[in-house]
């Protein structure tokens, strides 16, 4: 019986690698095997990878230099930026820091009727209202809430339910966002009480014709202070998806502009909410109406309602809510490469240690807690060498990081007294989030030694992480690693087997 063997891309250019090296290589070392850099370079020599910048770094636990291609090089780390942003908050916050929500009211309870408002203060929870698996439940978190208003003799709300998020000062979003990632749910921006992550779901399906209208349909969180506008049509078919919401924080009118494909199937639209906080204490309002309390509806603490009240300084608190743990957040971070999360820990480092989470303060907390690990970004004259940071989640394409800087951050890490808790929050190629699709050709025992971060964005792709001894080798020791590609037009699938080609030639090596 003959057996058809087909070879993986990685291991045919290998194979196709070795054999030009043997043709060119002096006849006694014709059966040489490639050694590591040679790989590197066959590797990066890929023709999907024509016009790209790519630079990769690989160290040992006690900083000795494995790899060094281009490891200097300044670019786009993409959501890469993540590792450090998790990593820095671990380290100062803790695993076991929780977010708190709190739930209070102001005015006097007579005959069962709290003559008040009801105030839900944000403390910046990034998890409250989410869909995530970890995160309590809508109907759970509203249960209790309801629960702690019952408990205080409340049955009747001569009020408002207000929600404040004043928690986190400053712009929402990093100012160095690019204006069409905005409105995007991964543009949406954070803030002292979040909800849904902060976007909502829209159904969007093409016309008939190209220039038709698109059916559209609310999915919610509802949102109905919103006026938006629809100037978005059908585009030629293979066009895919080029729909844009813009929007802002200072007005409730926002307008969904672009094109959606002509014979694309209905797609789930995530486009950001500026306004969360009100979101919460709507639903809550109707939760509460719906559950045999009245009340006078809702408000929030916003830029479309200044003259609400804030809480005063005579609050009676009802209850407290606490997120999960710290750890549990970023782990969910991690794996679905989740900017809000990201963020919010940026920007709580801001107003722990400085006292404000506008995004300059934010990052010079940020700085602060890398200095303690010592990882260092500037030379002796004050100037940065090989690492500009200047958000949480990686969106900025003004963040620019060498693949040794990451190896240097994540030595740090490895070193560092919360580094078993760290590296249980990367997640595993071929089991978890956004590395799920890679190494997929190898034994899960050796995908079991790769723990990494990926990061993308249009035209970049990068991972980073480390690499573990094989079960049983009592010689071994983990390795650190970062690969970073910049400005590749290979598709997706061609970028993916790329980099399964590098990191799978680190794993032959170790």
């Amino acid at each position: 019986m003959c057996r058809k063997i087909v070879l993986s891309g990685l291991a045919a250019f290998l194979l196709f690698s070795a054999t030009a090296f043997s043709q060119n290589a002096p006849a006694d070392s014709s059966a040489r095997p490639l050694s590591l850099r040679q790989k590197i370079e066959a590797i990066a020599a890929d023709p999907a990878l024509r016009g790209a910048t790519v630079s990769l770094c690989v160290e040992t636990a006690d900083g000795r230099r494995l790899v060094d291609y281009e490891s200097h090089r300044l670019l786009v780390p993409s959501s890469n930026l993540k590792l450090i942003t998790t990593g820095a908050a671990l380290k100062r916050l803790g695993k076991d820091y929780r977010f708190q929500t709190r739930l209070c009211c102001d005015g006097t309870v007579r005959d069962s009727v709290l003559k008040g408002d009801v105030f839900i203060i944000g403390g910046a929870d990034p998890t409250l209202g989410s869909v995530d698996a970890i995160a309590i439940p809508e109907d759970e978190l509203f249960g209790q809430w309801r629960q702690s208003l019952l408990k205080a003799g409340i049955r009747e709300i001569d009020g408002r339910i207000i929600a404040d998020g004043s928690y986190l000062d400053g712009m929402k979003e990093s100012p160095l966002w690019q204006f069409d990632d905005i409105g995007t749910y991964y543009g949406s921006g954070t803030g002292g009480l979040q909800w849904h992550e902060n976007y909502i779901s829209i159904k969007v399906t093409p016309g008939e014709r190209i220039g038709d209208s698109l059916r559209i349909e609310f999915v919610g969180p509802a949102t109905p202070w919103m006026q938006y506008r629809m100037p978005c049509r059908t585009g030629e078919r293979g066009t895919g998806d080029q729909l844009y919401l813009f929007t802002s924080d200072e007005s409730s009118t926002a307008v969904l502009r672009g094109t959606f494909a002509l014979g694309k199937p209905t797609k789930n639209l995530k486009v950001s909410n500026k306004f969360p906080e009100r979101t919460c204490a709507f639903l809550f309002s109707e939760y509460l109406a719906a559950n045999g309390i009245a009340n006078r509806g809702y408000d929030a603490v916003d830029k479309l309602s200044a003259d609400t009240p804030r809480p005063g300084g005579k609050l009676r608190e009802l209850c407290r809510t606490e997120s999960p743990c710290l750890k549990d957040i970023i782990r969910s971070c991690n794996a679905e490469s989740n900017n809000v999360y990201a963020e919010t820990f940026l920007r709580v480092l801001g107003k722990e240690m400085c006292g404000s989470a506008c995004y300059d303060s934010s990052l010079v907390a940020l700085g602060r807690v890398l200095d303690s690990l010592g990882v260092e970004s500037r030379d002796t004259a004050g100037r940065k060498v090989d690492g500009i940071i200047r958000d949480g989640s990686g969106l900025a394409r003004h963040n620019l990081l060498s693949t040794g800087y990451m190896c240097r951050f994540l030595r740090a890490m490895l070193g560092s007294d919360c580094f078993q808790d760290y590296i249980t929050t990367l997640p595993q190629p071929g089991l978890q989030g956004t590395v799920k699709p890679c190494l997929r050709l190898l034994p899960s025992s050796e995908r079991r030694r790769v723990r990494m971060k990926s990061g993308s964005m249009s035209g970049n792709r990068c991972y980073s992480g480390y690499i573990l001894p094989r079960r049983g080798d009592t010689n071994g020791q983990t390795l650190v690693f970062s690969l970073i590609i910049n400005n590749t037009t290979a598709d997706m699938y061609q970028q993916r087997a790329v980099t399964d080609s590098f990191i799978t030639a680190l794993l032959e090596e170790e």
